[in-house]
C-alpha cells in the first residue's frame, strides 16, 4: 500500500490524481450500471449508463434515463453511492480510511485534499476531515429520518426508507437525482414539509464545510465570523431572495398560474434555492418563460460556495469580481478591500481566470452543440449552463441529445465538478521554480 502510494505520487501530480479519481469512479459506476442485475428494464446503451454515472459522480442530476424506472434498487443504490462519493470526493474517503487504520497521510495527499476542500492550511488536517464526515452523515441521517415520516406511509417500509435516504443524500450533495419518478419533485410542489427539508439540505450542502465549522464553533471561540463566511452568508441570502422575486414575477402567469399566492411564493423560493446548484424541480422548466430560463442561467453560472458540494464559479468569486470592478471605478484599482479587510491581488487574478475559463467552456460547448444538435437555442444553452454548474435542471432536452451532445455534456459536467483550472493543470508541466528576474514594465492601451 505504501509503495503503491509512493509510486503514484512520483508519477502523477496531486491535481492529476484528484481528476483521475473522478474519472475512475465514473468508469466503474458506468460498468456497474450496465449490468443486467442493476436494471429493471433492458440495459440501456453504455453511453447512457456512462452519462448517468458521470452525472451522479459530478453531483449534477442531468439524466438520459429515468432513475426510478430504468434501474432497480441495486442500480439506484449504486447511483446513490456515486453521488455520495462524488459529493465528498473519492480522495476524502481514501483519506478517512487511511486515518481509521492509523496510516499517516502523505504531504501530496494533504495538498490535493487542501485544494479540493478549499482549506487555507494543513494544520489539524485529520481532525478537519473527520469533522466533515461527522457533520455530513449527521445531517444526511437527520434529513432521511424526517423524510421517512412522509415517505414510509406513502411507499411502504422498504421503498419509503430507501427513497428517504436517497433523496437526503442527493439533496445534501446538491445532486438533483431522485427515485420518485420522471418529473423530479413536481408532484410535491405544494408539500411544504418535504420541500422545506430539501431546501435546508441543499443550503447546508452548498454553504461549504468551513462555513459550517465557523458557525457551529462560535459559542466556543467567541470570535467574529471570517470574511469568507460573511461573504458566503450574505451573498447566499441575497441570491435566494433575488431569485425568488425574479421567479415569482416572470412565472406568475406561466408555470405558477394555477397556484394560490402563497404557493406561488413558496414554489418561487424552492426554485430560487435549487436552480443555483441542486437541480430539483417543482415545476416544468420546459414550460417556463424565456426570461426565467435566461435568469436561471446566470444563477447556475454563479452556483454555490467554495469547499462544499455546490458547482458554479462560486459566490465568493462573483463577489470579488464585482467588488474589484467597483474599486477600479472608485480609486483606479488600488487598495482593494471588503468589510475593511484587504484582499490579496492573486485572489482577484484567480477569480477572473475562473470566470474567463467558465465562459470559454460555455463558448466551446455552444459552438459544438449548436452544430451537432437540432434543438432550439435557449433550451440547449440552458443545458450547457446546467451541466457546467453541476445543477441538473433541464428543459426536457437531455434525452434528445445526439451521441456527440451526450459526450460534450459528460465532459462539461466533469469540468464543472473538478474545475477548469484543475483540468488545465492536469495537462500542464509545473517545475515549481520561482522566477528570479523581472522584465521592464510596459503599458498597452486597453478598453
Amino acid at each position: 500500500m505504501k509503495n503503491f502510494r509512493d509510486k503514484l505520487y512520483k508519477k502523477f501530480s496531486a491535481t492529476q490524481i484528484f481528476v483521475l479519481s473522478f474519472c475512475i469512479i465514473i468508469l466503474l459506476g458506468s460498468i456497474l450500471l450496465s449490468l443486467p442485475i442493476c436494471n429493471d428494464l433492458k440495459p440501456a446503451p453504455y453511453l447512457d449508463n456512462l452519462f448517468t454515472a458521470a452525472s451522479a459522480t459530478c453531483v449534477t442530476g442531468l439524466v438520459t434515463l429515468t432513475t426510478a424506472t430504468q434501474f432497480n434498487m441495486l442500480g439506484q443504490f449504486i447511483i446513490m453511492c456515486l453521488i455520495q462519493v462524488g459529493g465528498l470526493g473519492l480522495m476524502t474517503f481514501i483519506a478517512i480510511f487511511l486515518i481509521s487504520i492509523n496510516r499517516k497521510l502523505k504531504y501530496q495527499e494533504k495538498l490535493a485534499l487542501q485544494g479540493y476542500l478549499n482549506k487555507d492550511d494543513l494544520s489539524n488536517f485529520n481532525h478537519y476531515l473527520i469533522m466533515i464526515y461527522k457533520y455530513t452523515f449527521i445531517i444526511e441521517l437527520a434529513g432521511a429520518l424526517l423524510l421517512m415520516i412522509r415517505f414510509i406511509p406513502e411507499y411502504g417500509y422498504p421503498r419509503g426508507i430507501f427513497n428517504s435516504i436517497f433523496l437526503s443524500i442527493s439533496a445534501f450533495c446538491n445532486a438533483g437525482f431522485d427515485t420518485i419518478g420522471s418529473t423530479s419533485l413536481v408532484i410535491y410542489a405544494t408539500d411544504y414539509y418535504i420541500n422545506i427539508i430539501i431546501m435546508v439540505l441543499i443550503i447546508l450542502g452548498g454553504l461549504g464545510f468551513i462555513v459550517w465549522f465557523e458557525i457551529t464553533n462560535l459559542y466556543k471561540t467567541h470570535k467574529s465570523l471570517s470574511l469568507h463566511t460573511r461573504i458566503v452568508l450574505i451573498t447566499t441570502l441575497l441570491l435566494i431572495i433575488s431569485g425568488t422575486v425574479f421567479f415569482f414575477i416572470f412565472e406568475y402567469d406561466h408555470t405558477l398560474a394555477n397556484y394560490s399566492l402563497f404557493d406561488k411564493l413558496f414554489i418561487s423560493l424552492f426554485q430560487s434555492i435549487t436552480y443555483r446548484t441542486a437541480g430539483f424541480a417543482s415545476i416544468d422548466f420546459a414550460a417556463s418563460s424565456r426570461v426565467t430560463k435566461l435568469i436561471a442561467c446566470f444563477y447556475m453560472f454563479i452556483g454555490g460556495s467554495s469547499g462544499g458540494c455546490a458547482g458554479g464559479i462560486k459566490t465568493t468569486t462573483i463577489v470579488l469580481i464585482i467588488m474589484s470592478i467597483k474599486t477600479l471605478i472608485v480609486n483606479g484599482g488600488k487598495h482593494f478591500h471588503i468589510f475593511k479587510k484587504q484582499i490579496a491581488n492573486d485572489l482577484i487574478y484567480r477569480s477572473y481566470v475562473i470566470f474567463s475559463l467558465y465562459l470559454a467552456v460555455i463558448m466551446i460547448d455552444s459552438i459544438i452543440l449548436f452544430t451537432s444538435e437540432t434543438i432550439e437555442t435557449m433550451p440547449l444553452l440552458f443545458e450547457i449552463f446546467s451541466a457546467l454548474g453541476t445543477v441538473g435542471l433541464t428543459c426536457s432536452v437531455t434525452t434528445s441529445l445526439s451521441i456527440v451532445g451526450k459526450i460534450v455534456i459528460i465532459f462539461t459536467m466533469l469540468i464543472g465538478r473538478v474545475g477548469p483550472i484543475s483540468i488545465l493543470l492536469v495537462f500542464s508541466k509545473q517545475n515549481g521554480k520561482d522566477i528570479m528576474y523581472r522584465y521592464p514594465n510596459e503599458r498597452v492601451l486597453i478598453g
